[in-house]
């Protein structure tokens, strides 16, 4: 599921971190960041005890471009 979302033409945005300086006021806005990344590497660490926990962080990061973008 991972490797079809990466693979998703507009995913890049959501590939790394977001930094402060493309996003100003990000981290004022967003409390709880999340990106793919972050989700790859809680994969390989075998952080995810469920599917819904890989869920809820597909779910938060979309929320959180939502929540900062309007």
């Amino acid at each position: 599921v991972l490797d079809s979302v990466k693979n998703h033409p507009d995913s890049w945005l959501f590939w790394e971190p977001v930094e402060e300086t493309f996003a100003p006021g990000y981290f004022e806005v967003v409390k709880n960041p999340m990106d793919l990344m972050r989700i790859e590497s809680k994969i390989n660490e075998r952080d995810y005890k469920t599917t819904d926990d890989f869920i809820n962080d597909l779910h938060l990061m979309f929320d959180n471009c939502i929540l900062y973008n309007g």
